[in-house]
């Protein structure tokens, strides 16, 4: 899509003119201008994979609760025990509804006892937000620091590594979910331990006016610059889920393969009553992951047909670079959703089998695992 005919009241990451000058392709996403990829998306993974990539993920809503009794919220408010978390630590959590539905996966730091950092997904900021506030008791507040932050994903099986190179930081900088506060040429900077590409990295959350530097001298030590295109295979190849695809508000966690992120002993929280109900009642659909046996894409939305009738129905697909086939992730009736069958995924009335696995495993299978 040319530059120009993207609608004026989309949002401009602190990045964007980096991504002009490096020719990245523009495309509208959850109301931002972001690039979808650079030198093409089948290299973007491969650098990922093999290297490091760095992404501009600035488009997800970041916030700051603070306040006494921020712990005691925050624990009410998600499905995870952040009870558990101490200072500079994190964890992948949910934001559910009254009914036991997922509105939004997140990720939930503590940096002290009154002060938490929340990350957002950005197609749902308005709604997580006006959640968020709506339940808010008033010994707490709530800071949105996206517009004046840029944040980068750093990712690869060198990420680490260029990372403590370049921050001066020893090696490994973190331990996995744990975040720190640093400065780097008198910038504040914010480095969490975390990613969506089922490899090894940290996030960056910096000063917008900053943003270009530290993403500039990324890049001068060996990072590729990677796009949404890239990282949406990325995650399918790791099996992550995706707000829109695998989890939605009607949709529960354990539906998604997600219970272990829901802590029901660690007393009520919102939601918590419907979950304990709906835990009682036999599954009826379950997440796996697919493989095919070509480069055939199974795109969302796409038929799964098994016993000669329909069974489910794709959430995510796409080509994977780095298995060299079609791969995607499937909402299928319970008894499908093992291991090591094979299914069939129709496409324009046509039936291609596919095997099913553990979407989280799939990734392993090029690792020689």
């Amino acid at each position: 899509m040319d530059i120009t005919e993207i609608n004026e009241s989309l949002i401009r990451t602190p990045l964007y003119s980096a991504h002009i000058d490096l020719n990245a392709r523009i495309t509208p996403f959850a109301g931002w201008e972001m690039p979808l990829q650079y030198s093409g998306i089948l290299n973007e993974v491969k650098a990922v994979r093999e290297h490091s990539g760095l992404f501009d993920v600035s488009h997800m809503c970041r916030v700051r609760i603070v306040g006494a009794g921020a712990s005691d919220f925050i624990q009410y408010l998600t499905s995870n025990d952040s009870h558990r978390l101490t200072n500079g630590t994190g964890q992948y959590s949910l934001l559910l509804n009254d009914q036991g539905g997922i509105k939004d996966d997140i990720l939930q730091f503590r940096l002290s006892e009154d002060e938490f950092f929340l990350i957002l997904n950005a197609g749902n900021t308005r709604k997580d937000l006006d959640w968020i506030l709506s339940h808010m008791p008033a010994s707490v507040s709530l800071e949105d620091i996206t517009r004046e932050t840029a944040m980068i994903a750093w990712q690869g099986p060198d990420a680490l590594k260029q990372c403590a190179s370049l921050l001066k930081l020893d090696y490994p900088p973190l331990d996995r979910y744990q975040i720190k506060k640093l400065i780097y040429k008198n910038q504040t900077l914010l480095i969490s331990r975390t990613g969506y590409t089922g490899e090894d990295g940290c996030e960056i959350t910096a000063p917008a006016d900053f943003a270009s530097i530290l993403w500039r001298e990324i890049m001068e030590i060996g990072a590729t610059p990677c796009g949404l295109g890239a990282r949406d295979t990325l995650r399918i190849e790791a099996g992550f889920p995706l707000y829109g695809h695998e989890i939605e508000e009607d949709v529960f966690p354990r539906e998604a393969g997600l219970s272990w992120a829901v802590i029901l002993d660690k007393g009520k929280f919102i939601g918590s009553d419907a979950i304990i109900e709906n835990n009682r009642e036999k599954a009826e659909k379950r997440l796996i992951g697919i493989m095919g046996t070509d480069k055939t894409i199974p795109r969302q939305g796409y038929p799964i047909i098994a016993d000669e009738r329909k069974v489910g129905f794709v959430t995510s697909g796409t080509y994977s670079p780095t298995l060299e086939r079609g791969v995607g992730i499937v909402r299928v009736n319970a008894p499908y959703a093992k291991a090591g069958r094979t299914i069939f995924v129709e496409i324009r009335g046509k039936l291609y089998p596919v095997t099913t696995i553990e979407k989280h495993k799939m990734l392993s299978l090029s690792k020689g695992d």
